[in-house]
């Protein structure tokens, strides 16, 4: 796989509508995830997220990674649409701080299991 075209900062590249994050193939039953880490400590209260129609994970958690170095769940499901619009997701929990989120992807609705993010944003 070419990272540099299909890595996980083009789905953080918002100049560029044609830049994505594509996954691997996933075997049925497990779970991928696409890690956000900041670098400081932020209170995250939205998420946009715009997938590729028929590449999606019909079921996510959004998990914030919290000073003690813990994951709490900030949703818990995400379902997202199997479309390709931009959604925007509020987060429960929202006054709770953290250093990264990660988005744990299940159920995907491509038969091989994988995943195509165009665009995220954190609020």
């Amino acid at each position: 796989k070419n990272s540099k075209l299909y890595g996980p900062l083009n789905a953080l590249d918002l100049e560029n509508g044609q830049s994505c994050w594509n996954s691997d193939a996933c075997p049925d039953g497990q779970s991928q995830y696409f890690l956000l880490e900041f670098g400081r400590s932020v209170i995250p209260t939205t998420v946009k997220i715009e997938f590729q129609a028929g590449f999606i994970a019909e079921t996510c958690k959004v998990q914030l990674q919290t000073k003690d170095d813990t994951w709490m769940n900030v949703v818990d499901p995400l379902e997202p649409q199997d479309n390709h619009d931009y959604q925007t997701f509020s987060l429960d929990n929202t006054t709770l701080s953290g250093t990264a989120l990660k988005f744990v992807l299940n159920d995907f609705t491509d038969f091989y299991g994988r995943v195509t993010i165009y665009r995220i944003e954190v609020w």
